[in-house]
This record gives C-alpha cells, sequence and structure tokens, in this order.
C-alpha cells in the first residue's frame, strides 16, 4: 500500500499561519450487503441500493436501516447462460443504480432503481438489466407502486457501467443512464473475436458503451443525437459513475480505463469518447495504433457536430504496464463521485470527490478531489493557494475497503461512503466523515529554519513529509512546539501533528 497524506489543505495567509483540516470517522451500524449506489435526500435520510433488488432507507443518526423495497423479478444469471469458454463466466447480474426523482423532496415521491432480471425465462432464459419507477407512501418508508420503464438493457461477461442518474434541467425531467461495453480483455472468451460486445461501443445504433437519456418516464426525448435511439454519448468502456453540475447543467462520467487511463469525461450530446480504439488523451500515443486512430477519425454523418472528445482528467495515462496483475496498475478504478458546492467546507467548493475502488502498488481506497475551473468545463490550474489534484482519508483505506459511492448531508458538513468489501474493512457498511476544524496553526509560513506548531491540544509529535509522502529527517524535540526544518530543500511540505490523544492533523507548508 502506498504512503499517501491528506492533503485536505487550505492556504489561509492571515498571520502567515495555516489551518488543518479534521474530520471524525464514524462506522453507521446499519448492516448492508453488496451496497452500491447511495443518495441523500433534503430531510438527512439516506438510501441505499443493495443485493437482490434491495433499496435500504437509513437514518444516519442512529444508524438504523429500513428495508422500503425488494423486487419481486430479481434474478441473477441463469445457469445456462454459462460460458464454456476462457474462466467460464455468467452473464453479469446486480442491483446497481439507484436515484431520486429530482423532486423527491417537494411533492415527487419516486426512486428509480437499475437491477438484472430474467427475460423469457420459460424459454431461452437471457439476462438483462432494467429500469423500475417505485412510488413511495407518503412517510417515504415503503413502496406502494412499481412501474417498469426501461427494458433489455444489455449484460456481458464485465464492464457492465450501471449508474443512473436524474436530474432537472430547464425545465425538463431527465433519465440518464450508463451501460459498458459488456465485454472481456480476453477475446478467448468468445467463439469468435468478433463476438465481444466492446467492438460494439462505436456502433450508436446498440446499446453498448453508451451514456444513455430518457425522459424520466421512460420515453426517449426528441432531440436525442438521433431520433427515436437513446444514446446520448458513446465511445464508453465501463462508466460507472455520473455526476451532475446543476449550476451550469454539465454531467461529467467516471470511467474505468483498460490497464491505463481511467477517466473523468464532461459529456456533450452526440459526441465520441473513443474506446475501444482511442482512450485517455489524444496526444499521448500511450498504446500502439492509437495516434493513427485519431488523425484518421471519420465522424458519423447522421450525428451532428460528432468528433472525437478527449477526456477533461485522466489517471494513468502512461506506458502500458509490463506486468499482467491488475493491482501492479497505475489505474485507481474511480467508481462514482459527486460535485461538492457547499458553504461547510469551502477548501472542496467546485470539486469532484470521487471514490476509488483499488488497493494497488500505486493506488489506495480513497476519496480523490478533483478542482475543476470557474465554468465547470476543465480541470482548475495547480496554484500555491489550491493545490490539485488531492486526496481524502487516504490513511483510512484498509479500514475503509473498497469505496464504491460518496453523498453529501444537506447542510454540507458530512461526508458518506459505502464500500463493497476490501481486506481489513471488515464488512458492508456505511462510514461517515464529519468535518470538525480544530485549530492546529503552523508559522511563519514560507518558512527559513524553525517552524512553530500552536494546538489546543497537547503535541505529541511532529513529523515532516514532502508531497511524495517521503518523510523528512529533522530535529524534533519530543513534547515540543517547534521542528528545525534549515536542512530541507526549498519547497512544499507537510507538517503531520501527532496529538497525544492519537489525533493526526496535516498541514502543508512551504520552506524557503
Amino acid at each position: 500500500m502506498p504512503v499517501k497524506l491528506l492533503l485536505v489543505l487550505v492556504f489561509s495567509f492571515i498571520c502567515h499561519a495555516l489551518h488543518a483540516q479534521h474530520f471524525v470517522r464514524r462506522e453507521l451500524t446499519a448492516e448492508l450487503e453488496i451496497p452500491w449506489e447511495i443518495q441523500c435526500s433534503n430531510d438527512g435520510n439516506l438510501w441505499i441500493s443493495e443485493s437482490q433488488g434491495r433499496i435500504v432507507k437509513v437514518n444516519p443518526t442512529t444508524g438504523i436501516g429500513k428495508q422500503i423495497f425488494k423486487a419481486k423479478d430479481y434474478s441473477d444469471a441463469h445457469p445456462s447462460e454459462k460460458s464454456t469458454l476462457c474462466h467460464k463466466p455468467s452473464p453479469g447480474s446486480g442491483c446497481l443504480g439507484l436515484a431520486l426523482h429530482p423532486d423527491f423532496n417537494v411533492d415527487s415521491p419516486y426512486v428509480f432503481r437499475l437491477y438484472s432480471y430474467l427475460k423469457n425465462p420459460l424459454g431461452t432464459p437471457q439476462t438483462k438489466f432494467k429500469i423500475v419507477k417505485i412510488e413511495l407512501n407518503k412517510n417515504r418508508d415503503s413502496a406502494i407502486a412499481v412501474w417498469d420503464l426501461v427494458l433489455d438493457l444489455p449484460t456481458g461477461f464485465d464492464h457492465l457501467g450501471g449508474r443512473i442518474l436524474a436530474i432537472k434541467e430547464k425545465g425538463n425531467y431527465y433519465l440518464f443512464v450508463s451501460t459498458g461495453d459488456n465485454g472481456t480483455a480476453d477475446d478467448g472468451c468468445y467463439s469468435n473475436p468478433a463476438l465481444n460486445p466492446n467492438n460494439l461501443t462505436q456502433d450508436p445504433n446498440t446499446l453498448n458503451g453508451k451514456i444513455l437519456r430518457y425522459h424520466i418516464n421512460g420515453s426517449i426525448p426528441s432531440d436525442n443525437p438521433i431520433a427515436g435511439n437513446p444514446f446520448y454519448t458513446r465511445g464508453h468502456r465501463n462508466p460507472q459513475g455520473l455526476i451532475y453540475n446543476a449550476q451550469f447543467q454539465l454531467l461529467y462520467n467516471v470511467e474505468h480505463g483498460d490497464k491505463t487511463d481511467d477517466e473523468v469525461n464532461l459529456l456533450q450530446k452526440g459526441m465520441n469518447y473513443g474506446w475501444k480504439s482511442v482512450r485517455g488523451y489524444h496526444n499521448d500515443n500511450n498504446r500502439a495504433g492509437e495516434a493513427e486512430a485519431v488523425s484518421q477519425y471519420t465522424p458519423n454523418p447522421n450525428i451532428a457536430g460528432d468528433q472525437l472528445v478527449e477526456p477533461m482528467y485522466a489517471w494513468c495515462h502512461s506506458a502500458q504496464p509490463i506486468s499482467s496483475f491488475y493491482l501492479d496498475w497505475c489505474t485507481p478504478a474511480p467508481s462514482d463521485g459527486v460535485l461538492y458546492s457547499g458553504n461547510s467546507m469551502p477548501f472542496l467548493n467546485n470539486c469532484l470527490l470521487i471514490t476509488t475502488l483499488k488497493d494497488g502498488a500505486n493506488t489506495n481506497q480513497e476519496v480523490q478531489c478533483i478542482r475543476l475551473s470557474s465554468n465547470g468545463k476543465s480541470v482548475a490550474e495547480i496554484s500555491n493557494s489550491r493545490p490539485n489534484v488531492f486526496t481524502l482519508f487516504s490513511e483510512d483505506g484498509i479500514a475503509n475497503g473498497r469505496l464504491r459511492d460518496i453523498a453529501i448531508s444537506p447542510d454540507g458538513s458530512t461526508i458518506y461512503l459505502i464500500n463493497n468489501g476490501g481486506i481489513g474493512s471488515g464488512r458492508d457498511k456505511i462510514i461517515e466523515y464529519k468535518y470538525a476544524p480544530k485549530n492546529v496553526l503552523v508559522y511563519p509560513n514560507p518558512v527559513e529554519d524553525e517552524l512553530y506548531v500552536d494546538a489546543t491540544d497537547s503535541i505529541e509529535n511532529i513529523n515532516i513529509f514532502d508531497l511524495n509522502g517521503n518523510q523528512i529527517n529533522t530535529n524534533y524535540v519530543p513534547n515540543s512546539h517547534s521542528i528545525d526544518v534549515s536542512n530541507a530543500a526549498n519547497g512544499f511540505y507537510v507538517a503531520q501533528v501527532k496529538m497525544q490523544s492519537g489525533e493526526l492533523f496535516r498541514v502543508k507548508f512551504i520552506k524557503k
């Protein structure tokens, strides 16, 4: 597991001091089983999608959860669909996305749910995914009606996508759905490599590797890129996250790459995001044939303005790895995210907070924070006052496990995470991080020799790290409030302050 530091750091040059940011961690008592999505309604309650088609409502104060819905027609893959090739996989199944109606907190007690079911169960069974609309009672604690909205969504041996997002935009209500390419990297799983469904992502007339857009009643908007077609964008591999920027009416997706190039994309109607011939940034040519695919791209004449669009941000845009072991790859496996726009944690304003799944040689199970530009259309430039990209909760990666999704409390003071297992995490659970600022100050800043630390609690130890997580040799006198950094090279550093209570605070400073 790599050494990483909590770089949630906000510069405040008043009196040449820096404040640390502090969260109180708590595991809610609700017992979960393979949760995949978490939403927070305006009353503060949490809504969780679970296995077997369940929806659980959790009171975050008590930690108590109550099942409010279970899909009667939920099904895993039928045994007859199991492949006899490669590692003999079955089609993917499960309970994935969940979305609250955009007016859920007013007068629309509806929840949308995506899960697998069997088509033709009495004939030749086929595993498919569907989206249902669920009406809740007045107290929003049980389902009173269910409607099928979208049927026949595809599945395959891998890369299912599966996120749904309900939004209100210019008076219209939409439901966005992410579908994966449904293929595997091993063409040997198919009798003919041409049958690998990951070959279908470029075809706008298929549902594989797409972001789909429907009206919230399941019908297809007349202004979609192709009339009568739910396709909104194409060329996606495994888009597991969807994020909406209500201020600028922008849509982002979070996507798994293939060994390299996990992505955050700004989704534009009708555009092509490249998979499987193009991945990541267009000018890195980190895979054979990619540069030619970009330069020779021919727009689809049936899609207005069609063009290849590169990601807004890409992780691991490097040469193809030598190792065949996925934990050695530098992709963090981003699962979903949310745009923070609250007032309680101003150091996170205008940041995409993205959960990651992988505890690898160079990756952590954590929340990655990507600050956006003022118009939301690009990643903000790095500056002394606002670092970009930085991480949250890396130090709790083992205890937290594989982070599947994230939600923010209505007042913006609390971050909720759900996990899907992970060595050391103990169980599937909801993890709460409540922001609780404390006064830990370091000064002067910038510093030349002696760095002083003021804190409301007793200090046990102070260590200095560079931004790569390497500890710097310094002369610290135990239980004192200063540390000699005169031998450190000029640059940015982090002071890790350990209190006698055991709490850790990390504060950034500049050595000159």
